[in-house]
């Protein structure tokens, strides 16, 4: 025991002294340490670290997907921000897009850009002018990437309306993934045949002709193989000109059990997705009419399509306290992206490998977990870009153009009880990762280009868990985060200086954080306080305001401070049957800054709002019917460096009922902003709009109706 005090004085130590180099010193001190750490089987485990998995039935469930009961005692143990999405969150209302299921999260900030199932997302200002698509945020499915080795994510590209939870790491918490990004990451994990119903139909319908239909089933074949598959598509004329959308997706999985400890699983999905661009508006004209287009953007039949296929391959082997997952994957989208200023084609090809390693045992006669992997991933597109003919045709050529980039990451982590109450969790992550872009012009005047950059960073964590009492935890970390520029980043032909790409370097951050979750009878409560310095901090701005064009660079010294806050409750009410009153809160505080500037001094950081806030109160009868209302508001959001323009704050109010009596059907219909409110949803950036409005406003939906049905057999 007085060796474990010994250790704990020297990290604290090396903690105030406040020099990264102190932090990656000591942490690298404990792996040959952890190294050694007996794999016996643990005994009575403690309600902070997951219990051995012993699966001695095929009938148990599958090796190679994580059960929900299983994650819930990972992230029990986690010492930073974690959340939960269960099934039942995810399919209470309306699944069109991502937003809909994650905009409860805390510290999340995730909006539909422009109506369809493409969303810009930032968790912890990750990615915070990046106004299309997630960067900085790692999003994964069954562990496996669908993020891109070019450190992008196509938000489209995720089917989470066939997955049956989501975990989502805030900030450095995901590093038992190898995400060590400052954003985190968002893993959504799939049914099996083990865990999927056999059959279930669902139909969704609304305004705008808006109509969501998905079959999806699975079951066991024999005693040693199962499958699920889901299918699904969305139809919606889109509440803004110029914003119809048509997609359909198809994923399965099939799971083949080969002894007790082994089982091999193949992941399929297919995708077709067509999605008109409506574009950004100036704010005076959403406050008029938020349901108008873009004239320009119309006029050129601005539109994102794309093809996309993947295939992955995991295998799960347990014994003795031991969990291997090891596989790979291989994707290819096939993108169709007229634009008002250009024309894109481009195909992508994604593929790579990994492998974990979990160990349940003992070190220093108290239980101990350790976690280690390597993962490799690589991203190879080629593309051709024309100009624009209006209504989506091509012109002329103006380049062709290939980019690579590739990722090699090496990750550990430990969790070791020191004491009955008391946990500490350390690990690491080094990272290399390569970008490389070849551009050649059309015209012969415009210099071609062929560029390339190796980045490479090692990221340390250390953190405790105190359990307070029964139910309740406090924690803290330290940890760093590394993010080399995306392929996009680097391969940006707009940017104004020529030497752009040489001098874009990678950012990284070192991040404090502290919280607490927990239930005290009938409130559960997450919150987490974090503060993060920002070196190099990647931050997007347009060529021009109002362009639609952007180039990259990096700031020199940011700020990101917030605070995340999740309360739910339940109120039994009078009488003999058991009625409810439940209430969801969600609070998430932003402050995101320069930090002395040479030309933006302390400003803040645009593009997302520094508040946030949503509300959800809902009457739950007996029988399973419920109804209440739910609130949203935020304030202003800064659009350019400069701080020289904003959108205004809203609030909006909706209402929604339903049924849901645990017999198999679930239905439910809702209003969404009742009061028909013009409000921004999300913005565009720019250095200095010098206080002129431009287009740089998305508006959110207006008035609009919505209702389904679910049924499971």
């Amino acid at each position: 025991m007085e060796d474990s005090k010994n250790v704990l004085r020297a990290l604290f130590r090396a903690a105030a002294g406040g020099k990264r180099t102190r932090h990656l010193a000591v942490v690298f001190s404990l792996f040959p340490i952890l190294a050694m750490a007996d794999t016996e089987e643990a005994e009575n485990p403690p309600i902070d670290l997951p219990s051995v998995r012993v699966q001695g039935e095929a009938e148990s469930g599958s090796l190679s997907v994580t059960d929900v009961e299983q994650a819930r005692k990972e992230l029990h143990g986690i010492p930073g921000g974690v959340s939960l999405v269960d099934e039942t969150q995810l399919r209470e209302g309306l699944t069109s897009d991502m937003a809909e299921v994650l905009s409860g999260v805390p510290g999340v900030f995730i909006r539909s850009r422009f109506g369809g199932d493409e969303v810009r997302m930032s968790i912890r200002g990750s990615g915070i002018t990046q106004t299309f698509g997630i960067r900085g945020v790692r999003v994964l499915r069954d562990g496996m990437p669908v993020s891109g080795a070019g450190g992008f994510t196509n938000p489209e590209l995720v089917d989470f309306a066939s997955a049956r939870f989501a975990e989502v790491y805030r900030g450095a918490n995901a590093l038992q993934f190898g995400g060590a990004d400052l954003g985190g990451a968002i893993n959504f994990v799939s049914h099996t045949g083990y865990s999927a119903p056999r059959l279930k139909a669902r139909l969704e319908l609304g305004s705008n002709e808006y109509i969501r239909p998905q079959v999806s089933g699975g079951g066991r074949f024999n005693r040693n193989s199962d499958g699920f598959v889901s299918v699904s598509g969305i139809h919606q004329d889109g509440f803004r000109g110029n914003s119809e959308q048509d997609t359909v997706r198809a994923y399965g999985n099939l799971g083949h059990r080969w002894s007790e400890g082994s089982e091999s699983r193949l992941h399929l999905t297919v995708q077709r997705n067509n999605l008109q661009l409506p574009g950004p508006l100036r704010l005076r004209q959403l406050l008029e009419d938020p349901e108008q287009a873009n004239a320009f953007w119309q006029a050129n039949g601005a539109k994102r399509d794309f093809e996309r296929q993947r295939l992955a391959l995991q295998h799960g082997f347990q014994w003795n306290g031991n969990q291997l997952n090891f596989g790979g994957w291989f994707g290819r989208v096939d993108l169709d992206h007229p634009l008002p200023f250009v024309v894109i084609d481009d195909d992508t090809d994604n593929f790579g490998a990994h492998l974990r390693h979990e160990i349940d045992g003992r070190l220093g006669g108290r239980n101990h977990r350790m976690v280690w992997g390597v993962q490799a991933a690589f991203e190879d597109s080629d593309g051709r870009q024309f100009a624009p003919a209006g209504d989506g045709r091509r012109g002329g050529l103006r380049q062709i153009n290939s980019a690579e980039a590739s990722s090699i990451e090496i990750f550990a982590e430990s969790r070791w009880q020191l004491t009955g109450s008391l946990s500490l969790v350390s690990g690491a992550q080094a990272a290399i990762a390569r970008r490389e872009a070849v551009i050649d012009f059309s015209n012969p005047a415009t210099g071609d280009v062929d560029d390339s950059k190796r980045y490479s960073g090692f990221s340390p964590k250390l953190g405790l868990v105190w359990q307070a009492d029964d139910g309740i935890q406090i924690f803290s970390n330290l940890s760093a985060s590394y993010e080399p520029p995306s392929l996009g980043d680097f391969r940006n032909e707009n940017d104004p200086n020529p030497d752009a790409r040489a001098n874009l370097r990678a950012q990284d951050a070192v991040t404090l954080e502290i919280g607490s979750r927990g239930r005290f009878g009938a409130l559960a409560w997450e919150a987490a306080a974090y503060h993060a310095r920002v070196d190099n901090e990647i931050l997007q701005q347009e060529t021009s305001p109002g362009s639609g064009q952007g180039f990259v660079t990096n700031a020199d010294d940011t700020r990101h401070s917030g605070i995340e806050l999740g309360l739910t409750g339940t109120h039994m009410l009078p009488g003999e049957r058991a009625h409810e009153l439940t209430w969801d809160f969600t609070y998430t505080h932003n402050r995101f800054r320069f930090a002395g500037d040479t030309q933006f001094g302390d400003h803040r950081l645009p593009g997302l709002p520094a508040n946030l806030a949503r509300l959800k109160v809902a009457f739950r009868h007996a029988s399973g019917f419920y109804i209440g209302p739910s609130f949203e508001a935020a304030d202003r959001t800064r659009v350019d460096f400069a701080n020289t323009l904003s959108a205004p704050g809203y609030g909006i109010w909706s209402i929604r009922a339903g049924y849901d009596g645990g017999n198999g059907l679930r239905i439910f219909a809702e209003g969404r902003n009742l009061a028909d409110k013009h409000y921004v949803s999300n913005t565009g950036i720019t250095a200095n709009a010098q206080g002129n409005d431009g287009t740089f406003f998305n508006p959110g939906l207006t008035r609009a109706w919505f209702g389904g049905i679910e049924v499971v057999l």
